[in-house]
């Protein structure tokens, strides 16, 4: 006959089931506090991005590349692919604006490895503008021309206007430099 002292087991499953609610606990709460870190991190590369933009507007361009210089870190550390496309495309923007377009050219080029990138008419622009400043006049039309597309399809005519007459001057820098012009 067994004997009314000996264990049941049903004390180390309490123990292990208590065990293994305190890891899982543990691990939720990790996640909640890593989720916290994303939000500011994000909330600041926001704060960055927007003094950013304040600085291009009122030209001081070196702000506005500090700025963006500290989001594109501060993004690099959250890894998040969508957040730091977006950070190296300002960044490289404010590279163009400040002239020095190969910088830019590098940095956009970042940008544009998104699943996206050959449809944001903003990034076609600026990828324009960098090729124009460095005299590469093909590239920068071609970018003009696919940046005017896309600002059509989304109703944007204003911007649509912009890319148009960028391109017109590429052409005509085209033109001359091959001592060409057809007129008809």
């Amino acid at each position: 006959m067994a004997s009314d002292a000996s264990p049941s087991g049903d004390g180390e499953v309490k123990v292990r089931r208590r065990s293994e609610e305190r890891r899982s606990e543990e691990r939720r709460s990790e996640e909640r506090r890593s989720e916290e870190r994303k939000e500011v991190q994000e909330a600041g590369i926001e704060e960055l991005t927007s003094a950013g933009h304040r600085a291009l507007q009122e030209g001081r361009t070196e702000d506005a590349l500090t700025c963006f210089n500290h989001a594109l870190k501060a993004a690099g550390q959250l890894q998040d692919s969508r957040v730091l496309r977006a950070c190296s495309f300002n960044l490289g923007a404010a590279y163009v604006e400040a002239g020095r377009p190969q910088k830019g050219l590098d940095l956009l080029r970042l940008a544009q490895s998104g699943p996206k990138a050959d449809r944001l008419p903003d990034l076609q622009f600026n990828l324009a503008l960098a090729h124009n400043e460095l005299g590469q006049n093909q590239q920068a039309a071609a970018y003009f021309l696919q940046a005017a597309q896309l600002y059509r399809s989304q109703g944007d005519g204003g911007s649509e206007g912009d890319a148009c007459m960028e391109l017109s001057r590429c052409y005509s820098r085209v033109q001359v430099r091959t001592g060409t012009r057809n007129r008809t």
